[in-house]
């Protein structure tokens, strides 16, 4: 959360004040006073919600991940499946092209 909010207070730091030079990543601290004191946090900062999110997300590649598992079961599958049936219908035709 940190890293965020620091790269947010540069971004915002560079847009107030023209003038200053945040080339280097600095902590929030070396900012300008008038930055800072946008940002009081009298509530403590909503990590559960966060980590919510996170684990939705990570379900959700996981998810991704079983099923792109199953397809790849399920292709092979259908490329046996269609090797047999070519193979069945070229005995069959080449049968019957030879009896006609």
């Amino acid at each position: 959360m940190y890293y965020i909010t620091n790269a947010f207070l540069n971004k915002l730091a560079k847009t107030v004040k023209k003038g200053i030079n945040m080339s280097i990543i600095l902590p929030p601290l070396h900012l300008s006073l008038e930055v800072v004191k946008l940002f009081n946090f009298s509530d403590s900062l909503p990590l559960q919600d966060f980590f919510v999110i996170i684990d939705e997300h990570l379900m959700l590649r996981n998810e991704v991940f079983n099923l792109k598992k199953e397809l790849e079961g399920k292709a092979d599958e259908f490329r046996v499946i269609e090797k047999r049936i070519l193979t069945r219908f070229k005995v069959t035709l080449s049968l019957s092209l030879c009896f006609s």
